[in-house]
C-alpha cells in the first residue's frame, strides 16, 4: 500500500467513503531517431503524479515485433528511480527499420495506470530519407517514422490511441520549402504512397482495419543540424485526426532528407 497522500476522499451525507486512486501520466523520453550501426538504444520513460506513485514503481517496455500494434514482446520491466524515471538499454533486432514501442505503468492500489508510445526510426547510410519523431496535430499527439531507400520505403503513423496507418512509400521528390507560418527552411521533400488505416477498438483493446488503399502525402523539412525539423501528414480521403494543414515542428526526434 502507498501513503494516504495518494488518495482523494469525498463524503456524502450518509458518511459513505469513496476512494479514488491518484492519477498518473507517463511520457516516453528516450531515443527516437538514430543511425544504422548504433548498437544500443536508450528506452526511457518519466512518471508524473502523486509523490507516492513515483519511486520504485514498475514500468514495462514492450515492442510491436509483428507490426499489428499489439506490443506483444516484453523487453524489460525496470523500476523507477526516486524521481519517477525508468530506463532500459535495448539492442535493436537485426534488419529492423521502424520500431514501435510502448512504456506501460500498471495500476496499483494507490496509483492509476498510464502509458506512452513511440516510433523509433533507423537511418541507413544508403537511405535517401528517414527519421522518426512526434508532433501535435490538433488535439492529438502523433508518433511517426519513415524510411526511403532508392526506390521504396515505409511509413508508420499513429495518432494518439485513435488511428494508426501503415503505408508503402512509392515516390520521393525534393522541392522548394513552402511559404507558411511558422516558416520552415532546409531541405524539403514530399513522400507519397498508399497504405492501410486502422482505428482503435476499446472493446477488444486492439486495432481494427478500417480501410485499405488509402493515399497519403507526407512532407518533410530537414532543417539541418542544431535546428528543429518539421513534418506534415495529409490523407486526401478520409479526414483523420492528427493531419495538419502546414508543416509543424516536431517535439522530439530527427528527420533527414538528402
Amino acid at each position: 500500500g502507498g501513503s494516504a497522500t495518494n488518495y482523494s476522499f469525498t463524503t456524502t451525507a450518509t458518511a459513505a467513503l469513496t476512494v479514488t486512486v491518484a492519477p498518473t501520466t507517463l511520457a516516453y523520453t528516450g531515443d527516437r531517431a538514430f543511425a544504422s550501426g548504433t548498437k544500443s538504444l536508450a528506452l526511457k520513460a518519466q512518471v508524473a503524479g502523486a509523490a507516492g506513485c513515483l519511486a520504485n514503481q514498475t514500468v514495462v517496455f514492450r515492442y510491436d515485433s509483428n507490426g499489428d500494434g499489439s506490443y506483444e514482446t516484453t523487453l524489460a520491466s525496470p523500476k523507477t528511480d526516486s524521481t519517477g524515471k525508468a530506463s532500459y538499454t535495448w539492442t535493436l533486432p537485426t534488419g529492423v527499420v521502424l520500431a514501435d514501442v510502448i512504456a506501460v505503468y500498471a495500476a496499483t492500489t494507490s496509483c492509476g495506470a498510464s502509458s506512452s508510445t513511440a516510433i523509433l526510426g533507423v537511418l541507413k547510410s544508403t537511405d535517401t530519407a528517414g527519421g522518426a519523431g512526434w508532433y501535435t496535430g490538433g488535439a492529438a499527439r502523433v508518433n511517426f517514422g519513415f524510411q526511403w531507400a532508392s526506390s521504396a520505403g515505409t511509413m508508420l503513423w499513429q495518432s494518439s490511441a485513435t488511428s494508426r496507418f501503415k503505408g508503402a512509400i512509392s515516390s520521393y521528390v525534393k522541392g522548394t520549402c513552402p511559404v507558411q507560418s511558422p516558416s520552415v527552411s532546409g531541405t524539403c521533400a514530399t513522400l507519397t504512397g498508399t497504405g492501410t488505416l486502422y482505428t482503435w477498438n476499446a472493446g477488444t483493446n486492439g486495432w481494427d482495419q478500417s480501410a485499405t488503399g488509402i493515399a497519403f502525402a507526407a512532407r518533410v523539412a530537414d532543417a539541418s543540424s542544431n535546428k528543429v525539423d518539421s513534418f506534415r501528414m495529409d490523407f486526401p480521403v478520409p479526414t483523420v485526426v492528427g493531419e495538419t494543414a502546414t508543416l509543424v515542428t516536431i517535439g522530439a526526434g530527427s528527420l533527414t532528407a538528402r
